[in-house]
């Protein structure tokens, strides 16, 4: 016999304040448990979950969006979308706007000419929503550089001149 209990977290998913305490109507805080007859799984084990009714990140875990990446709309985009940067030529930073369609894991990389990642922006999970993100490329020397967006099946590239 099989039995799932499924947590009822206060706010796991806010990506800047996540919140995955338990709800008071959850059952977990009843006890969940799971027994089966099959393999390894010949006893009965009891658990609350990793959170229970306290979350055990507070005072050691951060959970701060990128400062380099800012929400730049309101509306939700309709398609997965990256823009020219801007400035282009630039020297040494600039703006890459964005647009997320879905939520999900969402990935923007600067690489050089030779293919070699020389900066990762963005590396998670991303509500759906229009960004902009900043590039500081004062450690780079001149020349074309190549950013990507990958989200899913989504790719999309683009090229930036930096001109020292």
């Amino acid at each position: 016999m099989h039995q799932l209990r499924f947590a009822k977290m206060v706010d796991p998913f806010n990506l800047l304040n996540p919140n995955a305490t338990l709800q008071a109507a959850s059952p977990l805080l009843t006890g969940g448990w799971f027994t089966s007859k099959r393999w390894f799984f010949d006893q009965t084990a009891t658990f609350r979950g990793a959170f229970g009714t306290s979350d055990w990140t507070t005072g050691w875990a951060r959970f701060d969006a990128p400062t380099s990446v800012k929400e730049s709309g309101s509306e939700i985009p309709v398609k997965f979308e990256l823009s020219q940067n801007y400035p282009n030529p630039f020297n040494p930073s600039t703006k890459i706007s964005f647009s997320v369609a879905e939520p999900g894991n969402v990935k923007l990389s600067v690489y050089n000419v030779l293919g070699q990642q020389v900066a990762e922006l963005v590396n998670g999970y991303m509500s759906a929503g229009s960004f902009v993100a900043d590039f500081d490329a004062s450690s780079l020397s001149s020349g074309m550089y190549i950013y990507t967006l990958e989200s899913g099946a989504v790719k999309i590239t683009r090229k930036m001149s930096l001109l020292k």
